[in-house]
């Protein structure tokens, strides 16, 4: 996390992409949770989706905050309507929904 916060993001990515599964460690929510949230900040919706379907892929869960960082990256790029769609997306998959906040952004981004 302290990478991402950091601005050590490629570090972040070399870590949970290599470092990691090179010491037999599997990364979970939290590791990728960090990453979707440096990638949300810097608005890269592609590598977010990317990392999203990783973290589905091999099963791990999905919480609230994953749900947050999805739709700050989407609202970070100015898609109002792709972080909406996102969020319902994943409650309609996941049922899982973010923290009431993130409603709220989306809300103030829409006015």
């Amino acid at each position: 996390k302290a990478c991402c916060n950091r601005g050590a993001f490629h570090r972040a990515l070399k870590i949970l992409n290599e470092t990691l599964p090179q010491k037999g460690i599997e990364p979970d929510y939290y590791s990728y949770n960090a990453i979707l949230a440096g990638l949300a900040r810097v608005g890269d919706i592609t590598s977010l989706k990317e990392y999203l379907v990783n973290m589905t892929n091999k099963r791990i869960l999905i919480n609230k905050f994953t749900v947050e960082a999805m739709a700050d990256g989407f609202l970070n790029v100015g898609d109002i309507s792709g972080a909406s769609s996102m969020v319902q997306d994943i409650f309609n998959q996941h049922e899982t929904l973010p923290p009431y906040t993130t409603h709220l952004k989306i809300i103030e981004f829409a006015l």
